[in-house]
C-alpha cells in the first residue's frame, strides 16, 4: 500500500513551487501564477447573492407574466438579453404591451429592493 501511496504522489507538485523566473530574475510560484485576488473572490460571492435575491424577488413580487417578460428581456435564464419585439413574438401579445409589463415589473422589484 504504502509503494502505491507514493507512486500516486510522485508527480504532486507544490503550489509554492517555483516554475519561472520574471525578467529581474524573482522565482514566480504556481500559486502567484494562478491565484486569485481576495476582490474578485468577493465580487463574485456578492454577484452570486445579489442573483440569488433577485430570482427570490422575481418569485415573491412579480406574476408568472411579468416574470417570463423579465427574464426573457434580461437574459436572466442563461439566455442572451431580447428585444421586446422577440419577447411579444414568443408571449404572442404586442411590443407595447411588453413595454407596459417590463415598466409594472421594474416598478415592483425597485418597491421591493429599498427594503433590501
Amino acid at each position: 500500500m504504502s509503494i502505491r501511496t507514493k507512486k500516486k504522489s510522485a508527480n504532486d507538485v507544490s503550489i509554492s513551487n517555483p516554475v519561472i523566473a520574471d525578467m529581474d530574475g524573482n522565482e514566480i510560484s504556481i500559486g502567484e501564477l494562478v491565484g486569485t485576488d481576495a476582490d474578485e473572490v468577493f465580487n463574485r460571492v456578492s454577484e452570486n447573492l445579489e442573483a440569488s435575491r433577485l430570482r427570490e424577488l422575481l418569485g415573491e413580487v412579480l406574476t408568472k407574466q411579468e416574470r417570463t417578460v423579465i427574464e426573457l428581456r434580461y437574459g436572466l435564464l442563461g439566455g442572451c438579453p431580447m428585444p421586446q419585439r422577440e419577447v411579444a413574438a414568443i408571449m404572442g401579445i404586442s411590443r407595447s404591451y411588453v413595454s407596459r409589463i417590463e415598466t409594472k415589473a421594474i416598478k415592483k422589484l425597485q418597491k421591493h429592493t429599498m427594503d433590501f
